[in-house]
Formats: structure tokens, C-alpha cells, sequence
């Protein structure tokens, strides 16, 4: 949901109407790397970077949402273990290969 706000204000600021399409075409602006990096609760940062012209990279509290050629969200799945009273990252997956 933050991603689908980024890009819509993204739109927003490049006077465009408030559209799925336009929306949709502004996913890369907010999501993808090598841009500067947004993490969970930076939105004032997201929202000065956007007001200048630049791009962002979002990476969601679940990890990296950057989308692949096709639109399809490049994530990994973690799976993690408590051990010692810590949350231990024991592997990623990628569920579709990495772009």
C-alpha cells in the first residue's frame, strides 16, 4: 500500500490525473533501485525527494519491493527461526527469478 501512495503522489506532483494507469507507471519512480533508499516511516524524506524531481527505492518492512520486466514484484520470502531468544533469518527465496 505505501508503494501504490508513493506512486500515486508521484503522479500527483507531475500534474497527472489520479488514474490506475498513471499510477501503475509510477511504481518504478518509487520502488526500484539504484535511487535513494525509503525505508518504513520515512514518508516526510519520500515526499521531499519526490517535491525535488528524483526518484526513491521503497524497501517495505517485509524487505525490497522492486518490480521485475513484466511488473511482478521482486521480493524475497524469508523464513526465520527463534533460537536464543533471537529471530534468526534462516534462507531467502526469491519466488520469481531476480531481475
Amino acid at each position: 500500500m505505501a508503494v501504490i501512495g508513493l506512486a500515486a503522489y508521484a503522479a500527483h506532483l507531475k500534474g497527472l490525473p489520479m488514474t490506475s494507469k498513471n499510477i501503475r507507471d509510477n511504481l518504478r519512480v518509487v520502488a526500484d533501485p539504484p535511487d535513494e533508499t525509503i525505508l518504513p516511516g520515512q514518508f516526510k524524506k519520500a515526499f521531499d525527494l519526490l517535491k525535488q524531481g528524483k526518484q526513491i527505492n521503497y524497501d517495505g518492512a517485509g524487505g525490497t519491493v522492486d518490480f521485475g520486466k513484466n511488473g511482478d514484484v521482486q521480493t524475497p520470502i524469508d523464513i526465520w527461526k527463534y533460537s536464543n531468544g533471537k529471530i534468526i533469518t534462516v534462507r531467502s527465496i526469491w519466488p520469481v527469478p531476480k531481475i
